[in-house]
């Protein structure tokens, strides 16, 4: 009887919206008037993300630890000095998102890599996509992006165990040019996590390690809400 009255009336049936689980309580106030912060542009993406409209600052880790002291509501970050001392406080709450990025060596071939899991000051795991080495030499130098710590980190551990000749950081425009031109050289490039894929144009990728951040939240501030598929947003209104 529904269903012949609902196409004799000509109304579509409005779909259930998907259920949300609380993580945090909060009251839902405006994105815009949040005080949000991040320690990267990969943190800003991810802020934008649990709240579309918020203005979003980049900071060093001296930043995000006074925006916590002073008053702000929201960090998104993965360097552990920030989120061990929002953890120390009753005040904040740290939730782990979902792994977000992952971090490959793009090459001509794919030379031999080192452990670098423990050489990073982030959270990480060991990426399930692994693609075969077939190294070819020589050894050469390892561009990363100037500013990215956790590329740096991976940098420093292929020189150091003797798999590249140097580091080289690069800004983000010369870093792109390099990576462009597919010069033959080798660069730690982060791309989204998941992605397994062992090419990068017509280069190799070699997925090295995986990584994510944590929401630090002013508890009362703002809620925190999961839909079924794990993916969380900040309680905003427009």
């Amino acid at each position: 009887m529904l269903l012949v009255c609902v196409l004799a009336c000509g109304h579509a049936v409005t779909p259930a919206p998907s259920p949300v689980s609380v993580i945090l309580a909060g009251p839902t106030i405006a994105a815009d008037s949040l005080r949000i912060a991040a320690t990267d542009s990969f943190g800003v993406a991810l802020a934008r993300h649990l709240a579309p409209g918020a203005n979003v600052r980049v900071v060093s880790n001296r930043g995000a630890l006074d925006l916590i002291d002073g008053g702000g509501d929201v960090v998104v970050t993965d360097r552990p000095s920030v989120i061990r001392y929002a953890a120390s406080r009753s005040d904040f709450a740290t939730i782990p998102l979902p792994w977000d990025r992952q971090y490959v060596l793009v090459s001509p071939g794919t030379p031999p890599t080192p452990d670098v899991l423990n050489a990073v000051h982030a959270e990480a795991r060991i990426p399930r996509a692994q693609c075969a080495q077939v190294f070819d030499g020589p050894m050469r130098p390892i561009t990363y992006m100037a500013g990215d710590s956790i590329a740096r980190s991976i940098a420093e551990r292929f020189v150091g165990t003797g798999l590249a000749t140097s580091a080289i950081p690069l800004g983000h425009a010369a870093f792109d040019r390099a990576l462009a031109s597919e010069d033959h050289g080798w660069y730690l490039v982060a791309r989204p996590a998941g992605n397994d894929t062992c090419a990068f144009g017509a280069l190799k990728a070699q997925p090295l390690i995986e990584t994510r951040s944590e929401l630090i939240v002013r508890r009362g501030a703002v809620g925190v809400v999961a839909d079924t598929t794990g993916s969380m947003r900040l309680e905003t209104t427009p």
